[in-house]
């Protein structure tokens, strides 16, 4: 794709090119073109297109849900410019796992979860990097656990300039990504912990929870918090991208 070079950026349309700005900041051109929508919509020929957008809408509004149910754990801080692409994606293939309805009607509640299980809401501040083989967890229907033992510490090059203390969190959310509001959240979090010295002690997170929605998703949501400690209170940093969640596992209810 060209991108636009010099002092000047450009953003509309001149003749048949169209001038605009990506999420990434980045100025681009691209040639108008396509096919009228209304073929689109009409045209034997274009059923396949029909079926794939049919359900890739079907994967967006999926992944849009668990975002809205997350709200309570979900912010600026803690996803990057990509995550709701990328969230799509991943509905999308377990939309394509439907092993039930027809190519077009495939739904993702049909489908397996399993592609949600490793998924980083925040490139920018990895999970994976910051605790590596020191996430232990098990997972169960309706309960999940987290531990790290003490003495554990952060990379130092990732802990943002001023912050001082870190909170986890984990989440368990049951939900129909088929239906509207259609979910239950329960959330438990750690104490505050001094980035400097570590873990005073043994780290050890439960979630539980009772749930009658089926069938349904489960997934288990380990969050980190950067903060910053003053006279006994602790603020977060808003406008930065440095905190981490990510789904640890997930499993399907009947």
């Amino acid at each position: 794709m060209p991108k636009q070079e010099g002092l000047l950026k450009v953003k509309g349309t001149m003749d048949d090119l169209n001038y605009y700005k990506t999420k990434d900041g980045e100025y681009r051109v691209r040639k108008k073109g396509g096919v009228d929508a209304e073929r689109i919509q009409n045209d034997p020929r274009f059923e396949r297109t029909r079926q794939n957008n049919a359900e890739f809408g079907r994967s967006c509004r999926a992944g849009g849900k668990i975002r809205r149910a997350l709200r309570p754990v979900l912010s600026p801080t803690n996803t990057d410019p990509k995550t709701v692409g990328r969230l799509s994606k991943v509905m999308h293939m377990i939309t394509k796992s439907d092993p039930i309805n027809d190519r077009g009607m495939r739904t993702p509640m049909e489908g397996e979860p399993d592609p949600l299980k490793g998924f980083e809401f925040n490139v920018q501040s990895h999970m994976g990097y910051l605790l590596g083989n020191k996430i232990q967890y098990t997972m169960g229907t309706g309960s999940g656990d987290f531990s790290l033992p003490t003495g554990f510490e952060l990379p130092k090059d990732i802990i943002p300039d001023g912050s001082d203390a870190g909170q986890f969190s984990l989440s368990l959310l049951t939900i129909d990504v088929d239906k509207e509001d259609a979910f239950d959240l329960d959330i438990v979090k750690s104490d505050f912990f001094d980035l400097k010295t570590g873990l005073a002690a043994d780290l050890n997170l439960s979630v539980t929870q009772s749930s009658s929605i089926s069938p349904a998703f489960q997934l288990l949501i380990l969050g980190l918090e950067f903060s910053q400690e003053v006279n006994g209170k602790y603020y977060d940093f808003k406008g930065q991208k440095t905190n981490s969640l990510r789904c640890l596992d997930s499993l399907k209810i009947s």
